[in-house]
């Protein structure tokens, strides 16, 4: 490895997986994930293509939700407390890593 070479470095990022929606004529496949409240746009796409070896992405969008607040209510006393908030990740391509393969392709 020379002196020179760029070394990608991955903090313990984590990433949740929620949902998966296959593409419609409007809607391209997209992939839903938890993730962590720091990360951007490009450290989530760079993050795929590099750890999971998919595609680059068409697409992401993100969204920031507050955490909703809870009420607990015990014999002697209600307890209160909120959620923490969380960030989701609209992960989108326009032609799925593997689609079209299959029978087909043999």
């Amino acid at each position: 490895m020379s002196a020179f070479a760029k070394i990608q470095y991955f903090p313990s990022m984590p990433l949740r997986f929620l949902t998966f929606l296959k593409s419609t004529r409007r809607q391209p496949h997209t992939l839903m994930l938890e993730v962590d409240k720091r990360m951007t746009k490009h450290e989530i796409k760079e993050y795929l293509t590099k750890v999971y070896d998919l595609p680059p992405p068409h697409k992401v969008n993100t969204a920031v939700f507050k955490g909703k607040w809870r009420r607990i209510a015990g014999k002697r006393e209600v307890v209160t407390f909120r959620h923490n908030d969380w960030k989701k990740a609209f992960v989108m391509w326009k032609r799925f890593p593997g689609e079209g393969e299959g029978l087909a392709s043999k």
